[in-house]
């Protein structure tokens, strides 16, 4: 049985050396809470990292997609947390990671990832266990229940009086959708789409790799019906294809 680890990025890193969180701050320094953030996404990536290394996980899946299109079009998330931990492993290392650099939000992170590991694998991790946020955790690991996926979310780092909420809170901002399908979601993803998009644009964006199986494309069937139809309930005795 293959574990996979994913670590949901947070923002582009730019090449012209700042972090992309916001718009309001890309021609300015980041204010002191940005730059705490930044510090915690460094501790992810050393967390991420040393889990790997340490034989943990046979694979590790960085996702993160072109989240900033206005500002940083060409510029996605994976790639730019990639070119700092990339100088974390060993060439052999390097070869057991994957980048998504598809993903619009923490339902696509865990869902592209499983879909990533298997064109690859040829087959879906037995495990696949969520680098996130400790205040994240229990949403993150809400959509692994509700995928049926086997894993855990993993939740590191912490920032005093950031968020506002608890997590139990933000946990509960998505138990009536926990497969982000109605309108709130899908406007969410359009912000952070360069262009018209759907799954199965994704599925062709791979110019390697298995091609898709019967199963995955049948759920992105699915998904995006539910999501035309503002609908958050799988339809009845539906299974992933990843359920045996």
């Amino acid at each position: 049985m293959k574990k996979a680890l994913v670590l949901c990025c947070h923002g582009i890193f730019h090449p012209k050396g700042y972090f992309v969180a916001d718009p309001r701050y890309i021609d300015r320094e980041s204010p002191p809470l940005e730059l705490d953030k930044v510090a915690v996404y460094f501790e992810q990536m050393m967390a991420t990292a040393h889990l790997l290394r340490n034989g943990a996980y046979d694979r590790l899946i960085v996702s993160g997609g072109h989240t900033k299109p206005t500002i940083a079009p060409d510029l996605n998330e994976a790639e730019s947390y990639w070119e700092i931990m990339r100088y974390l492993f060993s060439k052999s290392e390097t070869n057991r990671v994957f980048l998504d650099c598809i993903s619009r939000d923490s339902f696509e992170n865990i869902l592209f990832s499983m879909i990533k590991f298997y064109r690859y694998e040829g087959e879906f991790p037995g495990i696949l266990d969520v680098m996130t946020w400790n205040f994240k955790k229990e949403r993150l690991q809400i959509i692994l229940d509700t995928l049926r996926i086997k894993g855990h979310a993993i939740g590191v780092g912490e920032i005093e009086g950031y968020p506002s909420k608890t997590s139990a809170q933000i946990a509960d901002e998505i138990r009536h959708d926990p497969l982000h399908r109605t309108r709130d979601f899908a406007e969410k993803r359009k912000e952070r789409t360069i262009a018209d998009f759907s799954p199965f644009d994704w599925i062709c964006y791979d110019e390697a790799g298995l091609p898709p199986s019967a199963g995955i494309m049948k759920m992105l069937e699915v998904l995006e019906q539910m999501e035309k139809d503002n609908n958050p309930q799988l339809p009845p005795g539906f299974k992933f294809p990843w359920e045996k």
